[in-house]
């Protein structure tokens, strides 16, 4: 009787010790790189807060983002991401050795001008902010419209 009782005992504890594990043990790695594309008055790459209120502004959707690294043998790519409809991406994080080595940022789309910076990985509680500015139909700098009536007096 006592032999069964503590079996009984030891399976209860596997069991705990099971669950334990997969709560705990179970860690999906490092964190995704958070983004979002947004558009603005120049296009441009940086971190921001996670609290940022531009990170509430209405988003690019289709945007092309791509993160480089740069290594001995010249760059490669280590992640794209397209934004969805509220403009957000993620982008696999890079390996562990590699957090503190410049990474390239470069996002395009079309109708806007693209973007591009050398940034570091973002902490957690960071996002790559990208910013891209629309081209306009109308060339920047343009004067004013051309009158085209003629300031010639009429003749008679």
């Amino acid at each position: 009787m006592r032999m069964e009782s503590t079996c009984s005992g030891v399976r209860k504890m596997m069991v705990v010790v099971a669950i334990g594990l997969g709560l705990v043990g179970c860690e999906s790695g490092p964190e995704m790189y958070r983004g979002k594309v947004i558009a603005g008055a120049s296009s441009l790459v940086m971190h921001a807060d996670a609290g940022d209120s531009r990170l509430k502004e209405k988003g690019v959707e289709g945007a092309k983002v791509e993160l480089r690294l740069k290594d001995r043998a010249g760059e490669k790519i280590v992640g794209t991401a397209t934004s969805d409809v509220n403009g957000d991406f993620t982008l696999p994080p890079v390996a562990p050795r590699a957090v503190t080595q410049q990474l390239k940022l470069s996002a395009t789309k079309e109708g806007m001008l693209p973007a591009r910076a050398d940034v570091y990985a973002p902490g957690v509680d960071r996002v790559l902010l990208v910013i891209l500015k629309s081209v306009s139909v109308e060339a920047e700098g343009a004067s004013a419209p051309v009158d085209k009536s003629s300031n010639k007096p009429q003749g008679r």
